[in-house]
């Protein structure tokens, strides 16, 4: 198994360039969230958009279908990171159990995505069937306005996905380098006892001048 040296610095770049992309998709769905097209106030929107796809008869949701292509990229990424992690960590069976946990997870997320689908598909069908029943009007509305939910739901869980590999990926560098804090720790003190030194020269007059 490599393992993180000064001369390897084609592990150094993948181990960076890792690290870096699982902290730019955690702070993109944060802002997803809070301000972007999952914040609880596109869910007007979302209603909107309901009303037109029955008043033109289609099957799906247009603004509901662009939530999803982001859903399916944060997936997406979830089993590219996690693959990309399994090629440079010293991994354990347990560290490889939660990667692949990981990857099931983003599946069953995508599954919820299809399951709507098939549930949105038949209720518009239903309703096409009969125009005049109210209650396939507002079954297609409730589908629209809980799959929302449930979108934000997956995205929250996502993001903890982003940050859980990041996290395995900072203890796994912190493994390789068991020592780094008793060498800081050193070499802390050799600084002080190099400043004590110098402090202590200054005051008897010793302190040597360097010339140019």
């Amino acid at each position: 198994m490599a393992t993180l040296t000064e001369s390897n610095a084609s592990i150094r770049d993948r181990v960076n360039h890792i690290s870096s992309r699982l902290i730019f998709m955690s702070l993109n769905i944060h802002i997803e969230l809070n301000d972007g097209r999952f914040s609880t106030s596109c869910l007007n929107q979302i209603r909107t958009h309901s009303d037109l796809s029955l008043v033109s008869s289609s099957l799906s949701n247009t603004l509901i279908d662009e939530l999803f292509q982001c859903i399916k990229y944060y997936c997406h990424e979830i089993n590219e990171l996690a693959d990309g992690l399994r090629l440079i960590l010293n991994s354990s069976s347990i560290t490889i159990q939660i990667l692949d946990d990981l990857s099931k997870g983003s599946q069953l997320c995508l599954n919820v995505l299809h399951n709507y689908h098939l549930d949105r598909i038949g209720s518009v069908q239903s309703m096409l069937s009969s125009p005049f029943r109210e209650d396939a009007w507002y079954l297609v509305h409730e589908l629209d306005a809980n799959i929302f939910g449930k979108c934000r739901i997956i995205l929250i869980r996502l993001r903890i996905y982003f940050l859980l590999m990041h996290q395995i990926l900072t203890n796994d560098i912190k493994s390789k380098t068991p020592n780094s804090s008793v060498h800081s720790l050193i070499n802390n003190k050799k600084r002080r006892e190099s400043n004590l030194s110098i402090s202590n020269n200054m005051k008897r007059g010793k302190l040597l001048d360097f010339k140019m």
